[in-house]
C-alpha cells in the first residue's frame, strides 16, 4: 500500500495542501527564533543521551521495545530523535511519529527517510483526538511526555480514542523524585507522581495495567528491584491495554 493510502486511512480526510504539509513537501527558510534555539539545544542534549551505549536512554528504549506488541500501525507520542521508531518499525506495518518540536520533526525526517513505513508528523499531543480517526493504532508509545504536559489525562483519553479496542498503550515518566527537582525548578517538567500515580492516571484515563515497573536504581540496578520496587526506581515504565 502506497504512503499516501495508508495516511488516508488513519487521518481524518486530507486535500492536496494538507498533504503536502503532512509529507513535509512545503517550508520556507528564515532566522530561527528563540524557540527555535532551543529546540536545537534539546535536540543536541537527546542525542548526547541516547549515544551512551550504558546510559538511562539506551535502557529505556530497549525494554521498550521488548514489551511492544508487534504488528499493526504504532503511533509514537513525542517522538524526539526518532530512536524508538528506528529501532521498532521493522516490525509493524506502519508507524507514525508526532512531536511538537519542528527540530525534533526535521531531525527524524531525515533520520528516517529510508524507512517506507514511517511517517512523520509536526504535531501537539493534545491534537492526537481530532487529528486521527477514531481506533485505528494497535500500540501507543508516550516515552517522558506525560511530565510535560500541565493536562496528561486530556492526552491520555485522546490516545484511548484513537486506539483499537484491547490496544497497547506503553508510558515512560519520571518517579516521584522529579518533585523535588520541579519544586526547586530544576526541571522543565510540570507534573510529576509516583510509580503508583502514574498507574493511577492511566486508570482513571479508561486502561487497565499490565505491567508496572522501573528502569534505573540510584544504588542498586537489579532486575528483582525493577519489578517489585519499582517506586523506588529513577523511571517509571507503565504496560497498559485499553478497556
Amino acid at each position: 500500500m502506497e504512503k499516501l493510502e495508508l495516511i488516508g486511512e488513519i487521518l481524518p480526510g486530507l486535500s492536496v495542501r494538507d498533504e503536502r504539509f503532512y509529507l513535509g513537501i512545503t517550508g520556507f527558510s528564515r532566522q530561527p527564533s528563540r524557540r527555535e534555539r532551543m529546540e536545537k539545544e534539546e535536540l543536541l542534549r537527546l542525542r548526547r543521551e541516547y549515544g551512551d551505549p550504558r546510559g538511562l536512554m539506551r535502557k529505556k528504549i530497549a525494554l521498550v521495545g521488548s514489551l511492544l506488541r508487534k504488528g499493526g500501525k504504532l503511533l509514537d507520542v513525542g517522538c524526539g530523535t526518532g530512536e524508538l521508531i528506528e529501532a521498532v518499525s521493522g516490525f509493524h506495518d506502519f508507524v507514525v511519529g508526532i512531536d511538537v518540536s519542528n527540530s525534533c520533526v526535521e531531525f527524524c525526517k531525515a533520520r528516517l527517510r529510508h524507512l517506507s513505513g514511517v511517517e512523520i508528523i509536526h504535531a501537539s499531543a493534545d491534537d492526537i483526538g481530532w487529528l486521527f480517526r477514531r481506533e485505528v493504532f494497535n500500540v501507543c508509545t508516550v516515552l517522558d511526555v506525560l511530565e510535560h504536559l500541565q493536562d496528561p489525562r486530556s492526552v491520555l483519553k485522546g490516545i484511548h480514542e484513537v486506539l483499537l479496542n484491547r490496544g497497547q498503550i506503553v508510558v515512560t515518566c519520571p518517579n516521584w523524585y522529579d518533585k523535588i527537582e520541579i519544586a526547586a525548578r530544576r526541571s522543565p517538567h510540570v507534573r510529576s507522581f509516583s510509580s503508583f500515580g502514574w498507574k493511577k492516571l492511566l486508570e482513571k484515563s479508561g486502561f487497565q495495567c499490565r505491567t508496572v515497573r522501573a528502569v534505573g536504581f540510584p544504588v542498586l540496578d537489579v532486575e528483582p528491584f525493577a519489578k517489585y520496587l519499582h517506586v523506588l526506581g529513577m523511571c517509571v515504565v507503565i504496560v497498559a491495554e485499553k478497556t
